[in-house]
């Protein structure tokens, strides 16, 4: 899929530079603000590099953002990759959001970022991607929920009780251990377990699919290959 190339926002006034930045330290501050709103102002703060009017003084917009804000890298990082997805996939919510604020339903950064993982899964299912992101964007489906319509959509549910009897249906990949682990992150939310975890689970599921999607790409090359070979 390729993504759509959105214009560069114009650099605002130093009024309004300074207005978005006392904006996004109260709203990390007191965690009333929607994600949507810290992720949109981060990428200001990031592109116009007006964490340099920030006080105290900022040496670069890390500082800012986990020196000054104080927030976990990890979190800052999903905020910004979903903020990113539903700009590329809802420009219309975005849209929304910036004219109505915060009394625009959106869905939480982890569902999206969730469904956004879940997409490679998906390649060349254009049905399927869109009806996902209908349940996430329209639908307000959780993460519980989403996971369960990933799982039946990729046939993982219909195999496991076809084979119930059977520990190991057919050769084991990459594609089945990252629905695993997704399933597992799921789980260990239920569970309440520290952040520490979950900030690990999420990295081996990133690192994971980052590793799986050059393979899937040799593995068409090869098919089609192949194929023209037969052809001729």
């Amino acid at each position: 899929m390729v993504a759509r190339n959105t214009p560069a926002p114009s650099a605002p006034s130093r009024a309004e530079a300074e207005k978005i930045l006392i904006e996004t330290a109260h709203a990390v501050k007191v965690m009333k603000a929607s994600w949507l709103r810290v992720a949109l102002n981060l990428k200001k703060i990031r592109a116009h590099e007006l964490w340099r009017l920030a006080k105290p003084s900022c040496a670069s917009f890390e500082d800012y953002a986990f020196g000054v804000l104080k927030l976990n890298r990890a979190v800052a990082m999903r905020m910004l990759q979903a903020m990113d997805y539903t700009e590329e996939r809802r420009p219309q919510l975005i849209q929304k959001y910036l004219e109505r604020g915060d009394e625009v339903d959106v869905p939480p950064y982890d569902v999206v970022n969730q469904l956004r993982r879940a997409e490679e899964s998906f390649e060349g299912r254009e049905d399927d991607i869109e009806d996902l992101q209908s349940m996430v964007f329209d639908e307000g489906a959780g993460r519980i929920t989403l996971q369960k319509e990933i799982q039946t959509r990729l046939g993982d549910e219909a195999a496991g009780a076809k084979d119930s009897k059977a520990p190991d249906s057919g050769p084991d990949s990459l594609q089945k251990v990252i629905q695993e682990l997704l399933a597992l992150e799921g789980r260990l939310r239920q569970l309440k377990v520290s952040k520490k975890a979950l900030k690990a689970t999420f990295e081996l599921i990133e690192m994971l699919q980052k590793e799986e999607s050059p393979r899937m790409k040799g593995a068409a090359g090869a098919d089609g290959a192949e194929e023209g070979k037969e052809k001729g």
